[in-house]
């Protein structure tokens, strides 16, 4: 999470209890650590005795120095150019995100109207890629391939596109994955198996019930609340309680851009033994990769939810909120061993072909191979493994016969791997420090100078 994220979470979650000003800047300096703390106490031992800082002093100091001036200028300039040259679907969802740092730019409707000028329907229905230097539209086409419409040289595209033939890649159209639908089912179809690993909750010794009082919370996101609460329990995956835990409620932001009811788990995770079992790192991943052509990346559906809490520790997940005391049957987000454990179920089940043709990060699988008829094979492979375990993925979030794929930050194609640009391009950018007193430099300014 970047320093202007964390901001505005804590703000988020703070306003959501109720904080005035002052417990606001008494909580998020409380967070702080490290570097961090460190630049608060300095910037409280400038001012006299008794001063009392605001929240908005707070996030101002705050952004002025951990959000460099050149993230803020390159985030600007990506608001005004990225319809130029972006899918629609994700520049919307990328807006609210980069208007943060482009205030001026979207304070009035005319100008939202203006910065999101050309990202309109029926384009935006197909999935366009429109750039409007080379003069090219790029529209996906039913195989999940791409049709390039190349314009004239003259500042118009005279080229009329034929956009209400195009149509969304259906499952059943996609060749092997037509095969395993059961596979992507549109919901999780209710508990899980019992399955060779259970997840368990294993405390520090002497470590008694910890309960809090539940969060305040406004109508809407009760509203939200009682919604999710009631599909968990038609489901199965959460049961009323009369355990002695208790942890609040909070919302958490998907990266789809919806919200997920989530247990505050923080003093159940600080009383937690942490599992040891290693996350590879990701350049690891990729040694087996170099040589390969054609990839499918699949995303599992709410992967945490797929594995059983062990009986015995069910009652450790219970959460409070304003609908009463319910406790989880299934792996809930936000417990700290979640992504380990997972991680050894994955890798346990797909043993076989792990360093052949299969990567796995937690709930994300990789599978990439020479040619498109060894694809083939070992697509239907791992389709099938999901299936034989019971395990489901989300289509929408899976990509199939690919010829490059973006996958844990890198972009992967038959010539080799690159991290991904849209990663590295705040660093690339970040101007080098003039001065060792610069308040923006951070600790390894010194690098970032010496690549300049």
């Amino acid at each position: 999470m970047d320093a202007e994220d964390w901001l505005m979470d804590t703000e988020r979650k703070l306003n959501t209890v109720g904080c005035n000003d002052q417990e606001k800047v008494r909580y998020a300096t409380h967070l702080l650590c490290g570097p961090s703390a460190s630049w608060w106490d300095n910037i409280v031992a400038v001012y006299s005795a008794g001063k009392v800082f605001t929240w908005e002093e707070f996030a101002r100091k705050f952004r002025e120095s951990n959000v460099p001036e050149s993230i803020v200028e390159l985030n600007v300039e990506n608001l005004k150019v990225s319809s130029r040259r972006t899918r629609p679907s994700t520049y919307v969802r990328e807006f609210s995100k980069l208007s943060r740092y482009a205030v001026d730019e979207v304070n009035t409707e005319d100008k939202k109207e203006e910065v999101f000028e050309g990202v309109k329907s029926p384009v935006q229905a197909n999935g366009a890629l429109i750039d409007c230097v080379n003069k090219t539209v790029s529209l996906k086409s039913p195989d999940g391939s791409r049709m390039i419409y190349q314009g004239d040289k003259h500042t118009q595209i005279e080229v009329e596109l034929q956009l209400n033939s195009m149509k969304e890649v259906k499952l059943e159209d996609i060749p092997v994955v037509n095969e395993f639908q059961d596979v992507f089912p549109a919901e999780l179809p209710g508990m899980p198996p019992d399955r060779e690993i259970e997840f368990t909750i294993d405390l520090i010794p002497g470590t008694a019930p910890i309960a809090k009082a539940p969060y305040k919370m406004g109508p809407k996101e009760l509203k939200e609340l009682k919604e999710q609460l009631d599909d968990l329990e038609q489901k199965g995956f959460i049961q009323e309680s009369v355990s002695p835990w208790g942890s609040p409620v909070i919302f958490v932001d998907k990266r789809d851009g919806g919200r997920r009811m989530c247990g505050d788990y923080r003093n159940l995770n600080n009383v937690t033994i942490k599992n040891k079992y290693p996350l590879p790192r990701i350049q690891d991943l990729f040694d087996q990769v170099r040589g390969a052509g054609v990839f499918s990346k699949i995303d599992l559906r709410s992967g945490y939810h797929q594995i059983k809490i062990k009986k015995e520790d069910v009652p450790k997940t219970a959460f409070v909120s304003r609908y009463g005391h319910h406790e989880y049957l299934v792996v809930p987000f936000g417990l700290t061993n979640a992504p380990a454990i997972f991680m050894n179920l994955m890798n346990k089940i797909f043993m076989p072909y792990l360093d052949k043709f299969v990567i796995v990060f937690i709930d994300d699988i990789l599978i990439y191979s020479k040619n498109k008829a060894e694809h083939a094979e070992h697509l239907r492979l791992v389709l099938q493994t999901l299936r034989e375990h019971q395990l489901y993925a989300k289509f929408s979030k899976c990509e199939f016969w690919l010829d490059q794929v973006e996958f844990l930050g890198h972009v992967i194609s038959k010539d080799g791997i690159a991290v991904n640009p849209s990663k590295v391009a705040a660093v690339l950018e970040w101007e080098a420090p003039k001065t060792v007193k610069d308040p923006r430099i951070p600790r390894n300014g010194r690098i970032l100078s010496e690549i300049h």
